[in-house]
């Protein structure tokens, strides 16, 4: 009998039935033993039954002997196979390579393949890794979550007031600390004065996080209360920058404009927070009830151990009803929001990292269905071989081993070959996210990594092999010899083959149609109108957090003087300041009612608000539609006023005409003297908020970004170095930071969306290209076996239009089952895109005729080439080989 007509539940028995074969040899060697003992002294003269009962007792404990010299036995058995599989594992190492070997074409097709899909896999997995799953570096980082206001329990939290902060932290019974933080820009005086970023914080924010000094202390809690003096802890990058290095920095007095603070600890990279922070400072100070409304603090906690968010979440507002029930007047609107720490960076990162990952995914499975289609086709050549190694007696177990090794080892490789490709576009991948990293979030090929790709490689290379491997191995030996070398056509294998290819065509029109709607979404975003005009806006920010501009009169002065010298400056056509640019500063809130609604908390509305200049709006580009602008009269004991912008009018005043109106912000009445054109203050994406400007001469903001409208040649670079002289002479202590053109920053606030549609194409392409690769293979292994019987049929007087016409029609059937099932996918795959990118519709039915039409078109010219090949076949070398 031969190894491969053995039953499969034979098979699987035996291991065991060799143990058993073990545990009957001890049987009868140690039968032997005591028989040969017995009759031995059956021979000196006892009777049998003395004679077997002395050598019992003679051998001592039989079953203890016979249990020992089984697991001897057992393992001497196991580590023969175990030796034995090591020389056949190598065997067919070594077979496989030289198999590879002979054929390297092939062979680095399938490299390639394996590459490109394992790549993007690979790289997607990084980049999710340190999104989505590699824990924060703080020591308490998995409990640590962010707190704040939101108009819904699942929104994205806000800043909080130091009110919210104080009552909280009391009262809650789910966190073990909550820490605030108050984000700063500090005028650091060195050797020259220096912007750097900072943070006010409570003593408790370092509890929550866990961390310790790298030199020095931190915070103490005494350190909170009002009329302590006033320490700071750096981090070590800027000791070594400014104080004379981390050993020298604590103890040292640190130089702030008008302020001087001891600076009592060192903090190292790895425990920085929030990040870009260099420089934290005490937070001296008290609940003020009526600022309570006033939210300017990020809140940090820390859960308890085994308390999820949604509790912590019920806990907060447990906290706020009772606050109601005592009498503090909270906005019935908002709710407390408790996420984690992560969610602060990635929540609304996921749905495009979701898409990009279905992307790769689908990369990766057209990568291996194009090599499976590869490997049936390679199959072919080798019937005979494995027909022989049958026939000599291998086994269909040993076959498959032999023909997986090979498979695993192209899968290997190409997984190599995959993680160089994914050092190379993790960035670009990164980079199509639109989500603000941490330090600790950057992608980088660690082991994690690598074993995910080692893991990944290995499963293709199974999946992909197996099925060959299953049919070569499931040959009948004596058939395939009787049948000479020719092969023929197997129809299952190439039934086979066509549905690997009408799954690669399927998943490709996908991709594709992904790809065109992510491009139609760049270009609609890229044409946008914004509202204003960017071209020849150079920004720079300049902040008068100091107690010198504590006065609103001398921020207003400020202002004014600087916003002067820059328009009497050549080249410069206006200039203004303002709290916040479009896109660039994003925007603060007001709370505010509009004329003729009650005046309580329920009916106040959070508008965004803008504090500017007169000339802002001529500097920016934004149309005034009615009404006037600021003015120099508009100033301090003047009448207030303010402008808003059309959908503040539409919304809030129900489209009648808002001049005159009167605006009501707090304790100050304001009349509407103009409306401007909506702006895009925000994002590209979003659509144009309603918007209230006020007079920077009425409101004094502290915190400034200059805007100025170059002409006449006057280059960012120019302008950036008049400004700062001009800064510098109205005063040295105040440096100028963040110059940009504001056209540089409308670009980067694309990014994200122009780096998804590359990325999309790319996969598009690549699996464009892995589409025709298969359906080219599939379509020359059909001409080379029926070669023979296309030669014949020209020689009976079949036209070659007519072969060129068969193999056609098989490719086109082929390309239509694939196209079918694709725009099914497809439709599917928009329905998810269309809520991702910006103005696309899941019904654009230009978009899957288009990708439809390129997948068809290319795929039919792939068969092109083999089915000429047909045509040409010689009837007269076809005859002779037959």
């Amino acid at each position: 009998m031969q190894p491969s007509d053995v039953p499969a539940w034979r098979r699987l028995i035996r291991f065991r039935d060799r143990d058993r074969d073990i545990s009957d040899a001890v049987d009868d060697e140690l039968r032997f033993h005591l028989e040969m003992r017995a009759q031995e002294l059956a021979l000196r003269g006892m009777s049998d039954a003395d004679a077997h009962r002395a050598a019992n007792a003679r051998f001592g404990n039989i079953d203890g002997v016979r249990q020992a010299c089984e697991q001897i036995g057992l393992e001497r058995a196991r580590a023969e196979r175990r030796r034995a599989s090591l020389v056949d594992f190598g065997q067919d190492i070594a077979y496989a390579l030289r198999v590879l070997r002979r054929q390297p074409l092939p062979a680095a097709i399938i490299v390639l393949c394996l590459a490109l899909g394992i790549g993007a896999a690979t790289t997607v997995f990084s980049v999710g890794d340190a999104l989505l799953l590699r824990p924060p570096p703080f020591p308490n980082g998995p409990r640590l979550v962010v707190i704040g206001p939101a108009r819904s329990a699942d929104g994205r939290p806000g800043v909080a007031s130091f009110e919210d902060f104080f009552d909280w932290r009391a009262r809650q019974r789910t966190f073990d600390e909550i820490g605030a933080i108050q984000r700063e820009t500090y005028a650091v005086r060195a050797d020259h004065t220096t912007r750097i970023a900072g943070a006010a914080v409570t003593s408790s924010l370092f509890r929550v996080l866990g961390v310790r000094p790298l030199r020095g202390r931190l915070f103490a809690a005494t350190e909170d209360v009002p009329g302590a003096s006033g320490v700071a802890v750096v981090s070590a990058t800027f000791a070594d920058r400014v104080l004379g290095g981390v050993d020298r920095a604590v103890g040292t007095t640190l130089r702030l404009t008008h302020r001087s603070l001891e600076v009592v600890g060192v903090l190292d990279a790895a425990s920085q927070y929030p990040d870009g922070v260099e420089v934290w400072t005490s937070m001296p100070r008290v609940p003020i009830p009526e600022e309570r409304h006033s939210r300017s603090m990020e809140l940090i906690g820390a859960l308890r151990s085994g308390t999820t968010p949604d509790a912590a979440r019920r806990d907060l507002a447990a906290v706020n009803a009772q606050l109601v029930r005592d009498g503090v007047d909270l906005d019935s609107k908002v709710v407390t929001a408790v996420v984690p720490l992560r969610d602060r960076y990635v929540g609304a990162a996921r749905p495009a990292f979701a898409a990009i990952a279905a992307a790769a995914a689908l990369l990766l499975l057209i990568a291996c269905a194009n090599v499976a289609s590869l490997q049936l086709a390679r199959a072919s050549a080798r019937v005979r071989e494995v027909a022989v190694r049958s026939a000599l007696g291998a086994g269909r177990g040993r076959l498959i081993r032999l023909l997986l090794t090979e498979s695993v080892i192209l899968a290997i490789a190409g997984g190599a070959a995959g993680v160089w490709a994914a050092v190379v576009s993790t960035g670009v991948v990164t980079q199509s996210i639109p989500t603000r990293q941490a330090p600790w979030m950057t992608p980088s090929i660690d082991l994690r990594v690598l074993g995910f790709t080692l893991a990944v490689a290995t499963l293709c290379g199974l999946i992909f092999g197996l099925v060959p491997a299953l049919r070569l191995a499931g040959l009948a030996p004596a058939h395939t010899l009787r049948g000479g070398t020719r092969g023929g056509l197997d129809p299952r294998r190439l039934a086979l083959q066509r549905g690997f290819v009408a799954i690669q065509l399927a998943m490709s029109l996908v991709l594709l149609v992904g790809a065109s709607m992510a491009a139609r979404s760049f270009q609609r975003l890229t044409t946008l109108d914004p509202g204003f005009d960017p071209t020849g806006v150079a920004t720079f920010r300049v902040s008068l957090r100091d107690e010198r501009y504590a006065p609103a009169e001398s921020r207003a002065q400020f202002a004014e003087d600087v916003v002067r010298e820059l328009k009497a400056l050549p080249g410069v056509a206006a200039a203004a300041a303002a709290s916040h640019v479009p896109i660039a500063d994003c925007c603060s809130r007001f709370g505010l009612h509009v004329e003729g609604e009650p005046r309580d908390r329920t009916n106040e509305h959070l508008i965004t608000g803008n504090v500017v200049t007169p000339e802002y709006f001529r500097a920016l580009g934004i149309e005034l539609v009615r009404g006037r602008a600021f003015t120099d009269a508009d100033r301090l004991g003047a009448q207030h006023v303010v402008l808003i912008n059309e959908r503040f009018e539409r919304e809030l005043f129900q489209g009648s005409n808002a001049l005159g109106r009167i605006v009501h912000l707090g304790s100050r009445d304001a009349v509407v003297v103009g409306v401007v054109r909506d702006v895009k203050q925000t994002s590209f994406t979003d659509a144009p908020e309603p918007q209230l400007y006020q007079p920077q001469s009425q409101v004094a903001w502290d915190d400034l970004t200059f805007a100025v409208r170059l002409s006449g040649g006057m280059t960012g670079t120019a302008l950036f170095e008049h400004a700062r002289r001009i800064v510098g002479r109205i005063d040295a202590s105040m440096p100028l930071y963040r110059p940009v053109l504001l056209t540089d920053v409308l670009h980067r606030a694309v990014t994200a969306q122009r780096m998804f549609r590359t990325l999309l194409l790319g996969f598009a392409l690549i699996a464009l290209v892995l589409a025709i690769a298969g359906i080219y293979g599939v379509t020359s292994y059909y001409v080379a076996q029926r070669l023979p019987d296309m030669g014949i049929r020209l020689a009976l007087g079949a036209r070659p239009g007519a072969l060129l016409s068969l193999v056609l029609r098989q490719g086109a059937t082929l390309v239509a089952v694939g196209l079918a099932a694709g725009l099914a996918g497809a439709a599917i795959a928009v329905r998810f895109l269309s809520r991702l990118l910006y103005d696309v519709r899941a019904d654009e039915s230009i978009v899957f005729v288009s990708a439809a039409a390129v997948l068809a078109l290319t795929t039919l010219m792939a068969c092109l080439v083999p089915a000429r090949r047909a045509t040409r076949a010689d009837p007269m070398v076809t005859l002779r080989s037959e």
